[in-house]
């Protein structure tokens, strides 16, 4: 992080939130973790992940709040530097508003008032999305996006078009992905907004758990 305020971190359809206490606990060299949000639809889930924060000492750290990706009206994402989904697709349904929602963050110096200082985070947010090769409704998600952002590119009347094709599931590490985006030359508008997303596979029988 380039202040001492630290990073937010935002877990979107967190279920029993893993990915989000995971976060909390984790200090490294580099970056402080502020805040962890967990967010899901189902307040039940939340509950838990609230629990699990007070049982190990993290409740200054994770705060939960309902959300649902399938809103794509009335529902502001939580601000934050750093935004994970972990095997959300559930439905084509889901999958379509994650599609949504990622593509408005993605793009939101577009949809927000550049003065508007209470997007400061995300407006150059990275998402990080982790789903398993047989989930089914991943593709959905991708297509959907594909959709979302062809859509914008044609709304678009200067050359600066939108290139979709390089949204792919990969196997590389975050490290790795930014190394790859940082060799290559051509700084293109696809390059700016795909460098912030990453579409990683996940093995799960090769997941460890503490």
């Amino acid at each position: 992080s380039s202040n001492n305020s630290g990073i937010t971190i935002c877990e979107l359809g967190c279920g029993p939130g893993l990915p989000s206490l995971t976060a909390a606990s984790t200090t490294t060299t580099y970056t402080t973790i502020q805040n962890v949000i967990a967010t899901d639809v189902d307040p039940f889930a939340l509950t838990l992940v609230q629990t699990a924060a007070t049982y190990q000492k993290l409740q200054n750290v994770v705060t939960t709040r309902y959300f649902d990706l399938t809103n794509t009206r009335d529902n502001i994402l939580p601000d934050a530097h750093l935004y994970i989904m972990s095997d959300v697709f559930e439905s084509e349904h889901v999958a379509k508003g994650a599609a949504w929602h990622t593509v408005q963050l993605l793009f939101i110096n577009e949809n927000e008032n550049e003065e508007d200082t209470t997007t400061s985070k995300r407006k150059n947010a990275n998402i990080w999305v982790f789903a398993q090769p047989d989930r089914a409704f991943r593709n959905v998600y991708v297509e959907e996006m594909k959709r979302l952002l062809n859509m914008k590119s044609e709304q678009k009347n200067d050359d600066n078009k939108i290139d979709s094709s390089c949204l792919d599931w990969c196997d590389t590490s975050w490290e790795e992905r930014q190394q790859m985006s940082n060799d290559d030359d051509a700084a293109t508008t696809t390059t700016l907004w795909s460098n912030r997303l990453w579409l990683c596979n996940v093995d799960e029988t090769a997941v460890l758990y503490n």
